[in-house]
């Protein structure tokens, strides 16, 4: 996550998140918006947990229950 150029000012996409260490560190690295998507509750849960414990209070990124892009809106890129 030293590499800030890979993701700083970029939008991701992180599709099976489990703990949400990938979007995390992207959110650490720079990144504008992070989406972490699971379709295990209790990812979503932990993921949750995680973001919460981590970065601050009032970081936008999105969680969502889902599996991979289905409650994903069509508007949105990455």
């Amino acid at each position: 996550w030293n590499n800030n150029y890979l993701f700083s000012n970029k939008r991701v996409l992180d599709i099976g998140t489990g703990c949400g260490v990938q979007g995390i560190i992207c959110k650490l690295g720079g990144a504008d918006y992070v989406t972490c998507t699971d379709i295990i509750p209790n990812a979503i849960n932990c993921t949750n947990d995680n973001i919460k414990n981590i970065l601050p209070k009032n970081d936008n990124t999105k969680v969502v229950l889902s599996d991979l892009f289905e409650s994903l809106s069509d508007n949105e890129k990455y």
